[in-house]
Parts: C-alpha cells; sequence; structure tokens
C-alpha cells in the first residue's frame, strides 16, 4: 500500500475544513506527522471545534486526530462578579426576589 506523505494529509485536513461552512480554518493550525493530525487555536463553541475534529477524520490519510482546539469564552452577557451574586431580599409584604448585589 502507498504511503500518503504528510503534506499531502495535511492539504486533505485543509480541504475537508474548508468544506466546513461553519468553520473559518484561518482560525486553526494544523500540523500532520505520520497520519497524526493535530488541529490546534480557538472558535466560538463546542459545536465548531467537534465539526472541525469530524472533518479532519475523514481526510484521507489521517489515522488519528489530535484535537487542541480551545473555545472562546463568549463576551455577550458576561458582568461583573459583583452583579454575579445576588442578594435575597424579602419584605415582610412580599415573597423573597433575587436583586443583584450592589
Amino acid at each position: 500500500m502507498k504511503q500518503i506523505r504528510d503534506s499531502e494529509i495535511e492539504q486533505s485536513v485543509l480541504k475537508e475544513l474548508y468544506s466546513e461552512k461553519r468553520i473559518d480554518s484561518k482560525e486553526l493550525c494544523i500540523f500532520v506527522c505520520d497520519g497524526v493530525a493535530t488541529l490546534k487555536g480557538s472558535v466560538r463553541t463546542r459545536k465548531i471545534r467537534l465539526a472541525a475534529e469530524t472533518a479532519a477524520e475523514r481526510a484521507k490519510g489521517v489515522v488519528a486526530v489530535m484535537n487542541e482546539i480551545r473555545i472562546r469564552p463568549s463576551r455577550v452577557g458576561i458582568k461583573e462578579p459583583s452583579i454575579l451574586v445576588p442578594r435575597i431580599t424579602a419584605p415582610a409584604d412580599r415573597p423573597a426576589s433575587i436583586t443583584p448585589a450592589a
């Protein structure tokens, strides 16, 4: 059986990543050694991370995938820690409610 060179496998992995519309392949680095594809970089969600791994597994010549892609924390909706700590207040005439800490 003809052995596929790592550079050819790397091109195959890139082709598979480009075919996935939700993956921005510019966010990722691909290294191939002895047929093992290592993915590095960062993406927005776990689904995208998994999609990249699955795409790499489909590539011709890949014998294993090392997924070292990290998930970037979302900045939307992040609040200061003091706001995340609730304070429970219960006026005598109403049920308890949770209000942000001051």
